[in-house]
């Protein structure tokens, strides 16, 4: 809007849908690993900066203490770490 004095910018309720905005020359997005490494690993996406900045956040797998025993939860956290690149179990 002429006259107007909002700059443009873009939200977004997801991190996949602003880095693939940024993948589209819309902007540019902060990645959180792994979610934007496989656009950076095949060239989609560059890192403006070679810094990386550590969180301290970490994920956590949460069971029922009831459930927790079970095999078929047993089976899906330690097939869930296999896939979890980088991860440690604690």
């Amino acid at each position: 809007m002429a006259g107007s004095n909002q700059v443009p910018k873009l939200m977004f309720d997801s991190r996949s849908h602003a880095l693939l905005a940024a993948r589209e020359g819309m902007g540019v997005a902060m990645n959180r690993r792994p979610y934007g490494d496989f656009l950076l690993k095949r060239g989609q996406l560059i890192a403006p900066f070679p810094e990386e900045v550590r969180t301290g956040g970490a994920y956590y797998f949460i069971a029922p203490k009831r459930s927790a025993g079970l095999a078929r939860v047993k089976h899906f956290k330690a097939w869930l770490l296999s896939r979890s690149t980088g991860l440690r179990a604690e």
